[in-house]
């Protein structure tokens, strides 16, 4: 039969028990001031629905819940219906946490618990975590070193190993200096980290910090990150130039534009005139050495052989033109004297204007 069609049957006969109910205690009852009249109702048990007296003494609505109820009782099921009970103790038997008076209802007991996690400090002093007890969770203090541990928030350390065991760091960060001498390092262990002395050039290594030279390149400690300062080279080429440093030669970042300078490589543009970084094209003209087609290019003013120098050729000096010369002469390849001959009649021309204002 469905369970529908069962609680309608049910119903029915509830209403014919409370009838007869009501003529039975009015018959016996006849010529009193008091007239009872009997109430049922259907209720859910675990055998299935049943017809119950309704209780005059209903003080709550719902089982299990506190509504209806003063704050240290909570609903409950007594023999004529629902009643206020008092709310159970650490320790007692519950179903939910509205029944404890500690308000915290775990594997079916009432209990008390100091802090909300466990293996957290959430409530408790810095130097403790919350550890679960049998009357509910509990504030103890932290492991010292070589005591058993399933999370470090265990440990005074702080440190909890793969054994499940607590181990103390010498220093706080793997491949830092912070706690250690200024000739160590902190190496990770299998038991702690630890200050370990930097290595010597040639010796294995995995980061800078590991090396007395502080450059540790393809997995080995070398004296030098570049070879020749104020290039580019053993650099990233883009951002970098080789800088001599107390450390040695490091590659540091270029310059950007308006900082003073000594080679081209050092600027971010790849351009220093005249001692300054400048972007380059931007009308500022380039060193000695740069590559150049006519003299104002130059920051010296002397385009030789298509390059910016600090001089032009002097006499016998190699020249594809004029301006590569002193003298302003290039013939067959070679720099040449001027003909001072040609220069004669200029020179007496003078003497004679000089002769002329005496007299």
């Amino acid at each position: 039969m469905k369970p529908f069609t069962v609680l309608v049957l049910v119903l029915a006969a509830c209403s014919l028990a409370a009838a007869k109910d009501t003529a039975d205690r009015e018959a016996t009852e006849k010529g009193s001031n008091v007239i009872f009249v009997a109430r049922r109702e259907c209720v859910a048990t675990k055998v299935g629905y049943r017809c119950r007296v309704k209780s005059k003494e209903d003080l709550c609505p719902m089982l299990l819940e506190q509504t209806g109820c003063p704050e240290n009782q909570y609903c409950g099921s007594g023999p004529d219906g629902n009643i206020c009970k008092p709310k159970l103790q650490v320790g007692d038997t519950c179903t939910v946490k509205t029944q404890c008076l500690s308000d915290t209802c775990r594997n079916r007991k009432c209990k008390a618990d100091a802090c909300p996690a466990v293996d957290m400090s959430i409530d408790c002093m810095t130097t403790q975590y919350c550890s679960p007890g049998e009357n509910g969770n509990i504030c103890v203090a932290k492991k010292e070193k070589g005591a058993p541990c399933s999370s470090r928030l265990q440990c005074k350390s702080n440190v909890c190993d793969d054994r499940g065991v607590c181990i103390e760091d010498k220093c706080p960060n793997p491949y830092m200096e912070e706690r250690c001498l200024p000739n160590q390092f902190c190496s990770p262990a299998p038991y702690g980290n630890v200050c370990m002395d930097k290595r010597n050039n040639n010796d294995q290594c995995h980061q800078n910090v590991e090396c007395k030279s502080r450059y540790c390149r393809n997995g080995v400690c070398k004296a030098n990150e570049c070879p020749t300062p104020f290039s580019s080279e053993g650099c990233n080429q883009m951002t970098q130039f080789c800088m001599l440093t107390t450390n040695g030669k490091e590659c540091v970042t270029k310059l950007p534009d308006q900082q003073a300078c000594m080679t081209s490589a050092q600027c971010m543009s790849g351009s220093c005139a005249n001692g300054i970084c400048a972007t380059a094209g931007a009308g500022i003209t380039s060193p000695n050495g740069d590559p150049c087609s006519m003299p104002n290019e130059c920051a010296s003013g002397n385009c030789v052989l298509q390059r910016c120098a600090a001089t032009r050729n002097g006499i016998s000096g190699v020249c594809m033109d004029n301006d590569d010369c002193q003298s302003d002469i290039c013939e067959m390849g070679a720099v040449v004297q001027q003909d001072l001959d040609k220069q004669k009649p200029a020179a007496n021309l003078g003497a004679l204007s000089l002769q002329l204002k005496r007299a």
